[in-house]
Formats: structure tokens, C-alpha cells, sequence
């Protein structure tokens, strides 16, 4: 059976990159303002 070119590698090696760390950050202080905003206001 032949394997097609297209789709999901699973056995692919992940690439870290600046902004995988960059969108992390901003999620942490998005919820840490929500977090924040539900006990002051």
C-alpha cells in the first residue's frame, strides 16, 4: 500500500520557536488579568 504525501506526521521533531513563547506568555497574562479582574471587580 502506498503512504501519501499529505497529512499529520506524528514522528515529526518539533521546532520551538520565539513566538511559541511569545503566544505563552500572553495566554498566562491574559488569565492572570481575568484571574485578577474576578476579585477586584
Amino acid at each position: 500500500m502506498r503512504q501519501s504525501v499529505m497529512g499529520f506526521n506524528p514522528h515529526r521533531q518539533y521546532k520551538r520557536r520565539t513566538s511559541d513563547y511569545v503566544l505563552v506568555a500572553v495566554a498566562l497574562a491574559l488569565v492572570l488579568a481575568l484571574v485578577v479582574w474576578g476579585f477586584i471587580g
